[in-house]
């Protein structure tokens, strides 16, 4: 079984590219979903957090909390896809090395979409602005940094046919 671990800035493309890896396998586990579980299993408000969760203090509180939970989810949805003979798994984590997420993954992939297009993508979003998007992109290690890390990348941009090109060469 392989497991490969795909992780990319805000808004660089990492659902979408999830999304194409549904058609190679059904064993992708989109980490930001994990973590909505949790948070509602939690009775946490996620939009209250997001109010106040980039003070650097509650961030890293709630990182403690949150991260090892996360990989327990993780770990479970790994050996879950193990026992039932899987072949390939993409576990999607934003912050996989930033966490330590990449030692869970056989090959760590990074969407690479240059951050003038990813502030653009972001600012698209609903309760997005300037400053919620600076402090989210100061959290992340940097693109380049995030690409020496990582075993192979695949474009997020210019369109989704670029990102389907890249992952349908990467799993040839």
């Amino acid at each position: 079984m392989l497991v490969l671990g795909l992780t990319g800035g805000i808004a660089s493309g990492k659902s979408t590219a999830l999304q194409i890896f549904k058609r190679y396998t059904p064993w992708v586990q989109d980490s930001d979903k994990v973590v909505h579980k949790i948070l509602r299993q939690l009775n946490m408000d996620r939009k209250q957090l997001s109010k106040t969760a980039f003070d650097n203090n509650k961030i890293n509180e709630l990182e403690k909390r949150l991260h090892p939970l996360v990989r327990k989810a993780n770990l479970k949805f790994i050996n879950i896809a193990h026992k039932n003979r899987a072949q390939l798994v993409v576990i999607e984590v934003p912050l996989l090395f930033e966490a330590g997420f990449d030692k869970l993954c056989d090959y760590t992939i990074v969407i690479n979409t240059p951050e003038h297009i990813q502030k653009q993508r972001a600012l698209k979003r609903s309760g997005m602005d300037e400053d919620k998007y600076n402090k989210i992109i100061a959290r992340q290690i940097p693109l380049r940094q995030k690409l020496e890390l990582a075993d192979f990348a695949i474009k997020g941009y210019p369109n989704k046919l670029h990102t389907i090109k890249d992952i349908h060469q990467l799993l040839l």
